[in-house]
C-alpha cells in the first residue's frame, strides 16, 4: 500500500508491504524530493537505487535489506539526520557511515559479524544487539548512548566517545561494559537494567559487589530499573567496603517490597551529604532531597511498613478463618435444632 502525503513543507512517503508478496523491488528517483521515508514489512533490493540528497529521515522496520554492508544506504542517503533500523535483516558486516547523522536507533535482528557506526555529528544512539564479534563506534559528538547487548565481542573500538555523558546499559556483561564505556569517561548519568530473562541471582554472578558499588559512586546521577534494583538487594548484601568518597547526588531506585530492601543500605551510605532520592514505588516519601542518613532512616521505615503489612495481613487472615469456623458451627447447631 502506497500512501503519499504532501505537507506544506515536506514530502513524506510511507510504504508497508507484507510478506505475502515474496519479493518487492523498489526504485527511487531523485525527482521525488522526499525528505522523510518509512518502510515496513518489506523485502528491499538496492538494485537501481538512486541518490536522494533531500532525504533527512529514514525508518526501516521488520524488513530485509539486500545491502549486506550498508554501502548503498550510505551512498544514496548522504544527508540523513535521523536513521531508524528496527529488525532489519540481510546484514553481515553493516557499517553506518553518515556525516550529517544526528539521531540513530538500531535494533539488530540477526547476529552480524561486526557493527560499525562512523558519524561525527551523531548525538544520540540507541543500539540493541546480541553479541557482535566486533563493535566500532567512531562518534566524537555522541552524548547519549542506550545500549542493550547480551555480550561484547573480543574486538571493541570506542575511542571516539569523547563527549559521552548519559549512558544506559541493559545487560549482564557489566564488568566488561563498565571497563569499556565508563572507565575514565566523565559519565554524568548512568541507567542500569537487567535483561527480561535474567533472574535476581544473575547480577551477583555477573559483577563483584564492591566493584559495582565503587562504579556507582563515581556517577553523579544513577537510575536503577526494577529488575536491576531487585538483583541489587542480593548483590549489596555481600559488600565489604562502603567507606569511600562518592559523587552520587541523585538516585532513582525501585525499592523491593520486602525486608530484603534493607540490604540496599551500602548504596545509601555512599550518597553525597545531600542526595535527591526517589523510587518507583513511592516508598521513600515525597520530599525529593534527603541527607544520606535520612535515606537510611527512610529505608528502615520501609522495612517496618512491610513488616506491618505482613502482620496486618496475617491478622485479617486469622480473623477470616475464625469467622469461617464460627459460621460452620452455628450452621450445624441450627440444623440440629
Amino acid at each position: 500500500m502506497w500512501v503519499m502525503k504532501k505537507l506544506s513543507i515536506i514530502l513524506c512517503l510511507i510504504l508497508s508491504v507484507y510478506w505475502l508478496i515474496p519479493h518487492v523491488v523498489i526504485y527511487f528517483y531523485a525527482g521525488l524530493n522526499l525528505t522523510r521515508l518509512g518502510l515496513k514489512n518489506a523485502w528491499l533490493s538496492v538494485d537501481g537505487l538512486k541518490k536522494m540528497p533531500n532525504l533527512t529521515h529514514l525508518t526501516l522496520e521488520f524488513s530485509r535489506l539486500d545491502d549486506e554492508d550498508l554501502n548503498q544506504l550510505n551512498e544514496c542517503f548522504p544527508c540523513l539526520h535521523t536513521l531508524n533500523l528496527i529488525g532489519v535483516g540481510g546484514l553481515k558486516d553493516p557499517k553506518i557511515h553518515l556525516l550529517q547523522l544526528k539521531t540513530c536507533r538500531w535494533e539488530v535482528s540477526n547476529v552480524p559479524r561486526s557493527l560499525a557506526v562512523l558519524a561525527p555529528n551523531l548525538v544520540s544512539l540507541e543500539l540493541k544487539c546480541v553479541r557482535p564479534d566486533k563493535l566500532i563506534l567512531d562518534t566524537p559528538s555522541l552524548s547519549t548512548l542506550k545500549l542493550t547487548i547480551e555480550k561484547l565481542g573480543a574486538t571493541v573500538q570506542v575511542d571516539g566517545l569523547a563527549s559521552l555523558t548519559d549512558l544506559r546499559i541493559e545487560s549482564l556483561d557489566l564488568s566488561y561494559l563498565f571497563l569499556v564505556f565508563v572507565g575514565s569517561r566523565a559519565i554524568r548519568m548512568l541507567e542500569l537494567e537487567l535483561p527480561e530473562s535474567a533472574s535476581q541471582y544473575d547480577l551477583l554472578e555477573a559483577v563483584n559487589p564492591d566493584y559495582l558499588l565503587k562504579m556507582l559512586a563515581r556517577i553523579s546521577e544513577v537510575k536503577l530499573g526494577p529488575r536491576f534494583s531487585c538483583g541489587l538487594t542480593l548483590c549489596l548484601a555481600l559488600c565489604k567496603d562502603s567507606g569511600f568518597k562518592s559523587c552520587l547526588k541523585k538516585l532513582l531506585i525501585h525499592v523491593p517490597q520486602s525486608e530484603s530492601s534493607f540490604q540496599l543500605l551500602p548504596l545509601f551510605q555512599i550518597c553525597a551529604p545531600l542526595c535527591e532520592g526517589s523510587d518507583g514505588n513511592g516508598e521513600l516519601g515525597s520530599n525529593p532531597v534527603y541527607t544520606n542518613w535520612e535515606l537510611v532512616c527512610l529505608l528502615a521505615c520501609t522495612v517496618l511498613k512491610h513488616r506491618t503489612r505482613l502482620i496486618n495481613k496475617a491478622i485479617r487472615s486469622g480473623a477470616e478463618l475464625a469467622n469461617g469456623v464460627t459460621g460452620v458451627k452455628s450452621t450445624e447447631h441450627r440444623c440440629q435444632l
